[in-house]
């Protein structure tokens, strides 16, 4: 009898020390969170479509347009556009996107939209869309004019030459201190700096001068460039 109740005490003392070896073990099930995603609505669809076949459009008709170079005298200025010449050529221009820039002999600066005005000469680059000339830069520009003829006349008193174009229009030439001036030598064939001395009646004369858009029917300008072809070189 103490046997079994000394057997009955052990085992009590057994459970009560090791509770975990009575016991099963089964990992807890822990929920998934719920994420709710909202429903697109039909509005907003459409919005997203428009928007995509817009910018589509807008990438299609750039890639088919290749940027081209335009040219002419400004005949009106807006504010978001430009028009040159008889032709009324139109040239769209963004606040954001269109850069300007005025050459200055062998040298450019960015300049402002303000600074280009009616009668200014220009030239454009952009795509051309529908007609019209989107502008990626705009340069301001000096409109420069050759004239080829003959010196009919020179004047010693006040350093000019007159001259007979090959359409027959007379001209008067100012020969300035910083006109630059050659010379065709005729046995070498080379070009050759020359002074006012050596301008003679009958020579050939290739001439650059500035153009002014608002006096088109001038017929007096300073000589910036010019290249004088002995008329020896045409008998020999």
């Amino acid at each position: 009898m103490k046997k079994i109740f000394g057997f009955v005490i052990v085992v009590f003392f057994i459970f009560i020390a090791y509770p975990v070896w009575s016991q099963t073990t089964s990992p807890t099930d822990v929920p998934e969170p719920t994420v709710t995603k909202p429903e697109p609505t039909e509005d907003l669809d459409d919005e997203v479509d428009k928007l995509k076949e817009k910018v589509a459009e807008k990438v299609s008709e750039l890639s088919k347009n290749e940027d081209r170079v335009t040219s002419g005298v400004v005949s009106k200025v807006a504010d978001s556009s430009l028009t040159l010449g008889k032709n009324e050529i139109e040239i769209s221009i963004d606040d954001t996107l269109t850069t300007y820039y005025e050459v200055q002999g062998s040298a450019i600066r960015e300049i402002k939209q303000d600074d280009i005005a009616k009668n200014d000469y220009i030239f454009v680059i952009g795509p051309e869309i529908n007609g019209v000339i989107t502008a990626n830069a705009v340069y301001k520009d000096q409109k420069y004019m050759v004239i080829s003829g003959k010196i009919t006349k020179v004047n010693q008193s006040d350093f000019s030459i007159e001259i007979v174009s090959l359409d027959k229009t007379a001209y008067t030439l100012d020969i300035q201190t910083q006109t630059t001036q050659r010379m065709l030598n005729i046995k070498s064939l080379a070009i050759e700096a020359i002074g006012f001395s050596k301008l003679k009646e009958g020579d050939a004369i290739h001439v650059v001068v500035k153009n002014d858009p608002e006096k088109p029917e001038a017929t007096r300008f300073d000589a910036e460039r010019l290249l004088i072809v002995p008329n020896e070189y045409f008998i020999q």
